[in-house]
C-alpha cells in the first residue's frame, strides 16, 4: 500500500505579514496545492492507494462558503479516497467547520472525514485515528486511543494532529502526546507508522523515520525550516516502510539573520550581498523576507540600503519585512568628507554647515554636534 501524507493546508488563512496582492497569491497557491497533490496521486506509475491529511486542512471554521467550494472542487480532482482527520483549527469553540452547512451541502464522495478510533482502509489495513474535539483538548487524546488497541493483524497508521511531549518544551499543556506510548505501540506491533499533523514543517520526530510530521505544502511562517513537502509513504509491509519526502511549494518565507543574530550591514559591500541574493532567487515574486537588521552605515550607504529595501517592498518581492526586534539604523557621519546633502536649502543648509564646522574643529570631543547633524538629517526626511 502507498499514500501521501500530508497536513495543514490551512485554506483560509490570513497572511497578514505580505502585501495585498501577493496574500492573494499565496491563497491561491494553497489551493493550486491541492491539484499538485491529485496530479501525484492520480499519477498510475506512482501506485498511490489513498491520501490522508493529518488535519488542519481549513484555518478556521469561519472560512468562506466560497473557500469551501473550492477546496472541495480540488479535492473532487483527486481520483482516491482523502482521508481527513480534524485538527485544532477546524474548532473555535463549539464551532466546528464540519457540521458547517456549506460543508455538508458540498461535500465530495472521495471526502472521508475519520471516525475516532479504527477506520478500515481496504482488507489489510487500518486507520487508527485521533481527531480533536476542540481547540486544545485536556488530555492525550492520541494515548487513549492506543490504549484500546488489540493486535489485529493488519497494517496501521497512527493519524494524529498536535504535539510530543518530547518534541515541545510547553510542560504545562495537557493535551500532550506521549512519545512512551507511541514508541510502546510501534515496537509492540500495534501500530507501524505515526502520519502528524499540527508543525508546520516536515520532521523526523526522536530520530524515529516511522514517527513523521509532513509539514504544510506551502509555507505560513518565516520560522519553518522545511515547509512545502508532502510524504510519499510505501508500505510494503509491516516491516518495510519507504517515505519520499516531494517538494511542491511555490512560495519560499526567508529569513535574513535570526532574532539570535542579527544581519549586520557595515560596508557598501554588504548591500552588494544582498542585492545579489534577491536578483539570484528563482521566484522573487513568490519570496517574502523578513530582516533581523543591525545597520551603522555612512550617509550616502544609508540611503542605498533605502532605496534597496524600497524596491524589494514595492516592486520586487513577495513580501518584505524589517523585524520589529531590529535595532534602529545608525547613521554614521562624517561631514568632514561627505558632500553637503542638495536636498538641503535655507535655514536647514545653515544649520547643517555651523553643525559640521563646529563638529570638525574638534571630532574628537564634539560628539553632540554629529549626533546633531545625523538628527537633522532623519527629521529632513534625508535618511530614515
Amino acid at each position: 500500500m502507498k499514500f501521501i501524507h500530508t497536513s495543514d493546508w490551512q485554506i483560509g488563512m490570513n497572511f497578514g505579514f505580505l502585501k495585498e496582492k501577493s496574500r492573494n497569491l499565496m491563497a491561491d497557491a494553497r489551493l493550486a496545492a491541492i491539484n499538485r497533490i491529485a496530479e501525484i496521486a492520480n499519477d498510475e506509475s506512482r501506485g498511490i492507494d489513498f491520501v490522508l491529511v493529518a488535519g488542519d486542512l481549513f484555518d478556521t471554521p469561519r472560512v468562506s462558503e466560497a473557500n469551501i467550494k473550492l477546496v472541495m472542487r480540488n479535492i473532487r480532482k483527486i481520483k482516491k479516497p482523502v482521508y481527513v482527520l480534524a485538527g485544532n483549527h477546524e474548532w473555535n469553540g463549539n464551532e466546528y467547520i464540519y457540521d458547517n452547512p456549506a460543508f455538508l451541502e458540498n461535500k465530495e464522495s472521495n471526502f472521508i472525514l475519520l471516525e475516532p478510533g479504527i477506520n478500515v482502509i481496504g482488507d489489510d489495513y487500518e486507520i487508527i485515528a485521533a481527531p480533536l474535539q476542540g481547540k486544545q483538548e485536556n488530555f492525550d487524546v492520541v494515548t487513549e486511543q492506543l490504549n484500546k488497541l488489540v493486535p489485529s493483524g493488519k497494517t496501521r497508521i497512527l493519524a494524529a494532529h498536535g504535539q510530543p511531549d518530547s518534541f515541545i518544551s510547553v510542560i504545562e499543556r495537557e493535551d500532550k502526546i506521549s512519545s512512551a506510548a507511541i514508541k510502546q505501540a510501534l515496537e509492540s506491533g500495534l501500530i507501524h507508522y505515526v502520519a502528524l499533523g499540527d508543525t508546520h514543517s516536515m520532521e523526523i520526530v526522536d530520530g524515529d523515520p516511522r514517527i513523521r510530521y509532513s509539514g504544510a505544502p506551502e509555507p505560513t511562517s518565516f520560522r519553518e525550516p522545511s515547509p512545502g513537502y508532502i510524504l510519499i509513504v510505501d508500505m510494503k509491509d509491516k516491516f518495510n516502510i519507504r517515505v519520499e519526502p516531494l517538494e511542491i511549494a511555490t512560495w519560499k518565507l526567508k529569513r535574513i539573520g535570526t532574532p539570535q543574530k542579527f544581519e549586520q550591514l557595515r560596508e557598501a559591500e554588504h548591500l552588494t550581498r544582498l542585492k545579489n541574493m534577491v536578483e539570484e532567487l528563482d521566484n522573487p515574486s513568490r519570496t517574502a523576507i523578513k530582516i533581523y537588521l543591525d545597520s551603522e552605515l555612512d550617509l550616502e550607504q544609508e540611503m542605498l540600503r533605502q532605496e534597496l529595501f524600497r524596491e524589494w517592498d514595492e516592486d520586487i518581492l513577495g513580501g518584505f519585512a524589517i523585524s520589529k526586534r531590529s535595532k534602529s539604523p545608525v547613521v554614521k557621519i562624517d561631514p568632514i568628507n561627505e558632500p553637503e546633502p542638495t536636498e538641503l536649502t535655507g535655514y536647514m543648509l545653515s544649520a547643517y554647515r555651523e553643525l559640521r564646522d563646529s563638529y570638525a574643529a574638534d571630532p574628537d570631543h564634539n560628539i553632540a554636534e554629529r549626533e546633531a547633524l545625523r538628527l537633522l538629517l532623519k527629521y529632513t526626511g534625508i535618511v530614515r
